[in-house]
């Protein structure tokens, strides 16, 4: 059975507008030197929103996660969508990017990783599925429990 998950929109619109807000504010500051009046702010919170709004809607609908008994597939840093078998997965690293979690799956054949978004709608149901789903002493595994607290942190190797 396939079990599928979408990012959170919340949070993934956040981080979106927040990096245009940030942007649109850091042009105008840097233009004029000085900050914008409450106006001019205002309008560039409406624009963010309206270009976040459309970019998020984008992304949520690309960055799917699907997991099965074999293994997940996702995107990479690139936005293609790649796969890897939960037996070879042989290390996890997290990143936080635009302050939205992931974490990365390394292959065995040292392959690009699999980025997996952790800002996912049903986290703690995706945890669930990763735990039914891989092997006992799987990294990604052993990282996500620890995450949700029913597992101590794994040590990075060496």
């Amino acid at each position: 059975m396939k079990h599928t998950f979408r990012p959170s929109f919340p949070q993934l619109f956040a981080a979106i507008g927040g990096l245009g807000l940030g942007l649109g504010l850091g042009l105008v500051v840097g233009l004029t030197w000085r900050l914008p009046s409450l106006e001019l702010g205002g309008a560039l919170l409406l624009i963010a929103t309206l270009i976040a709004a459309p970019w998020s809607v984008m992304l949520l609908r690309s960055m799917r996660v699907e997991l099965d008994a074999d293994g997940v597939e996702a995107n990479d840093l690139w936005g293609l969508r790649r796969g890897v078998r939960w037996d070879a997965v042989y290390r996890v690293k997290p990143l936080r990017f635009l302050n939205l979690r992931y974490l990365r799956l390394y292959p065995e054949d040292r392959t690009r990783p699999v980025w997996l978004p952790l800002f996912l709608g049903g986290y703690d149901n995706f945890v669930a599925a990763v735990q039914e789903l891989t092997p006992e002493g799987n990294p990604a595994r052993a990282w996500l429990l620890a995450d949700l607290g029913r597992e101590p942190r794994p040590q990075a190797p060496g």
